[in-house]
C-alpha cells in the first residue's frame, strides 16, 4: 500500500495434506517480524478441491488482530486428486480440470494415411480409424511394410488421458515368429505442442512387441479458462466472476466440460431465429461444428415438424457479454 510492500511469509516448507479432510495446506513463513511473537508473519494457505476450476483466485479469510498471521482459502481443480481417465469416439475429457479433448480431425478419411519411413520399413497410421494403404490387412489402425505387412493393432478410436497425456493403443495385431506368437500393438502418445497445427506422428522405438510413436499436435492443448477476476481500482474490491458463489458449482458461470453451455435465443424475427451458446471466461462446452476456441457460437434455429438445429455462422471474434447485478 502506498507504494509500500510488506513481506508475509516464504515458501520455506512443503505442502501438507490437513488432518481432516482432503484438503492440502500451505504455510509461509519467516516474514515481517511480529511484535511479541516468536515467530514472524506467516500466511497460511488451504487449497480445496473445486472440479473445473484452474484459473480462480485465492480468498483471504481472515487477518488476525496484530496482523501477524493471515488465512487464505483456494478453490482450485489443482488441488484434486489426478485420476486416469478414458473415452470413446476420439473423445476424451479431465473432469477434474474441466478440460475436454477431441482427436477426431486427426483421423484421415479413406484412402489417406500419414506415413513413415524409418529402419527400411514403411509405416501406416490413421488415428481413430483404419488404415487402407499398400497391402495392410483389414482393419487395422497402423501397419508395417517391407516385402509383407504386418498389422500392428486393430483400429478403435478408445483414448486415455493422464496428467496432460493422451493415449490411443491398438492391440491385437500380427503374430512375431516367436514361440508365443505374440500380437504386435501400437501405442500412441499425443503431446501438446500448440504451435504445431495437426502435427504428425513420429516414430520411437519396438519395445515389448509394441511399436511406440509419439505426436506433437495442437489437438492435445487443454482450452485453458482465463482469469475472470476483476478488481475495484478505487475500493480494492474483488469480484470473481466465474461464480456467484465460489463454494457452490452449481452456480458457476463458468462452465466446465461437465456442465453445458449458456444459451440465448432470438426470436425477434420469426423467419431469421438465431440460437446462442456461451461461456464465460473459457471456451464453450464442446458443440459440434463450433470452433473449437469460441467463448460463443451463433447457429440458425429452424422450427418444422421437427426441430432441427443447423449451424449457420460460427465465430470466435470479440464479443462483448454485459452481466447485470
Amino acid at each position: 500500500k502506498n507504494n509500500k510492500t510488506i513481506s508475509l511469509g516464504s515458501f520455506l516448507s512443503p505442502p501438507q495434506m490437513t488432518k481432516h479432510g482432503n484438503d492440502i495446506r500451505l504455510i509461509y513463513t519467516d516474514g515481517k517480524a511480529c511484535e511479541n511473537r516468536k515467530f514472524g508473519t506467516q500466511t497460511r494457505l488451504t487449497l480445496k478441491c473445486k472440479p473445473g476450476h484452474l484459473e480462480s483466485p485465492p480468498i483471504l479469510r481472515s487477518v488476525s488482530s496484530d496482523k501477524c498471521v493471515y488465512e487464505l482459502e483456494w478453490y482450485t481443480a489443482a488441488a484434486c486428486v489426478l485420476s486416469k481417465t478414458q473415452g470413446d469416439n476420439c473423445k476424451v475429457e479431465d473432469t477434474q480440470a474441466g478440460f475436454s479433448f477431441d482427436l477426431s480431425p486427426l483421423t484421415k478419411p479413406e484412402g489417406s494415411v500419414y506415413n513413415i519411413t524409418r529402419g527400411g520399413y514403411d509405416y501406416y497410421i490413421n488415428v481413430c480409424g483404419s488404415v487402407k494403404a499398400a497391402s495392410c490387412p483389414e482393419k487395422a489402425g497402423a501397419c508395417q511394410v517391407e516385402k509383407s505387412s504386418w498389422s500392428l493393432g486393430k483400429v478403435n478410436s478408445r483414448l486415455s488421458y493422464y496428467d496432460g497425456l493422451i493415449q490411443l493403443t491398438y492391440s491385437n495385431g500380427s503374430q512375431y515368429n516367436n514361440a508365443n506368437h505374440t500380437l504386435r500393438s501400437t501405442l500412441i502418445s499425443f503431446l501438446c505442442d500448440p504451435e504445431a497445427g495437426p502435427g504428425s506422428p513420429e516414430f520411437q522405438v519396438e519395445d515389448n512387441y509394441t511399436y511406440n510413436f509419439r505426436w506433437y499436435t495442437s489437438y492435445a492443448c487443454p482450452q485453458r479458462p482465463h482469469e475472470c477476476l476483476v478488481t475495484d481500482p478505487t475500493t480494492l474490491d474483488q469480484y470473481d466472476l466465474s461464480s456467484f458463489l465460489i463454494v457452490s458449482s452449481a452456480s458457476s458461470l463458468s462452465r466446465s466440460t461437465s456442465a453445458e453451455n449458456w444459451l440465448a435465443m432470438d426470436l425477434t424475427d420469426n423467419l431469421n431465429l438465431k440460437k446462442y451458446y456461451i461461456n464465460i471466461c473459457r471456451p464453450i462446452v464442446p458443440v459440434p461444428g463450433c470452433d473449437r476456441d469460441a467463448s460463443v457460437c451463433e447457429m440458425k434455429y429452424i422450427i418444422d415438424k421437427v426441430r432441427i438445429d443447423l449451424f449457420f455462422t460460427l465465430f470466435s471474434v470479440s464479443v462483448s457479454v454485459t452481466l447485470l447485478t
